[in-house]
């Protein structure tokens, strides 16, 4: 069996004391896109800046590995994750405006991309940064190239941003809510883009998501994230089918249906994430979980088989339809 492109075994991060981050697992393999899900605060971008290196002041990785290629990162000096970044792993931040450089031009900063797949030549990175910025739907492609960040509008920044990201080929790609701010059309089009890099170059993605639908067209496999740990995995048509966590569920049916009565009340999952200083004993979601029981805040639960390929961490898993 051929070894995954990446393969992230334990993974914990902690930000000075506080742990945010607890013994995740992810696999990603060439070609493949892998989604990692979740609301807001669950430690999904956290998890992707430990794996591009590029963890905030006082973070850490305290265990774990993050193999690429069978090289294991997580040990690396922030001097040696400059050879990481860009043409080994790439990512599409979520915020385009901290992002950029505001003190480059956006050609200039896309040509630094192009330059690390060896590309040279002024005239020959200024047509590849041209093509890159219409590839990802910037009209006067020729006008941006000379602009700085604070020049475009929130859709054409991220759209510079993601033209970045892919201009270096990355072996792998992050993808962290790659298409906020942007219209249902240009969406379309920057997922397909991506699919293209893939096809094209065997590129695994990690694309980071509140959108359901984009998983379940997009995706191969996915990853379920709350409170900081993975508590539910496995093939994607599999998991949307037939969700076995309380968690899981509840996303999906937050999603709103066309097919809804007028008027109808909207699923919304009760509460909110814990704080990591917080984390309350047992399974993390029980707090939220209309089936939770005492067992459910006594046990920390594990993620176990649930079918073929599929994981899940909740103790009434088998009980629960």
């Amino acid at each position: 069996m051929a070894m995954p492109l990446l393969q992230v075994q334990g993974l914990s991060v902690s930000v000075y004391d506080r742990e945010i981050v607890q013994a995740v697992d992810l696999v990603l393999e060439r070609g493949h896109t892998h989604a990692l899900v979740g609301e807001s605060g669950c430690g999904k971008s956290m998890t992707a800046l430990a794996l591009i290196g590029l963890l905030p002041e006082g973070g850490h990785c305290t265990g774990g590995e993050i193999r690429l290629d069978g090289e294991n990162l997580a040990p690396l000096r922030p001097e040696a994750w400059q050879a990481v970044r860009g043409c080994r792993i790439g990512m599409i931040f979520q915020d385009p405006g901290a992002a950029l450089d505001p003190l480059m031009t956006i050609g200039g900063q896309i040509a630094e991309a192009l330059a690390l797949r060896g590309l040279r030549g002024r005239r020959a990175l200024r047509n590849a940064a041209r093509e890159m910025l219409a590839h990802v739907g910037i009209p006067d492609p020729d006008k941006r190239l000379d602009q700085y960040a604070f020049e475009l509008s929130g859709g054409m920044a991220q759209r510079a941003m993601i033209a970045i990201a892919l201009a270096a080929r990355p072996a792998v790609l992050i993808a962290d809510e790659p298409t906020t701010a942007l219209d249902v059309t240009i969406q379309a089009q920057i997922l397909a883009l991506m699919q293209e890099l893939q096809a094209e170059s065997g590129t695994a993605i990690l694309l980071i998501t509140h959108d359901m639908g984009v998983v379940s067209e997009n995706s191969d496999r996915i990853s379920v994230m709350y409170a900081g740990t993975v508590i539910e995995n496995g093939d994607t048509e599999a998991v949307m089918a037939a969700p076995k966590h309380p968690y899981t569920r509840a996303l999906l049916r937050s999603i709103p249906s066309l097919d809804a009565p007028r008027g109808a009340p909207l699923d919304v999952i009760e509460g909110s994430v814990p704080e990591p200083s917080r984390w309350p004993p047992g399974c993390r979601f029980a707090p939220r979980c209309t089936g939770s029981v005492d067992a459910c805040r006594a046990v920390v639960p594990r993620l176990e088989a649930a079918g073929a390929g599929h994981t899940v961490a909740c103790v009434r898993h088998g009980e629960i339809s």
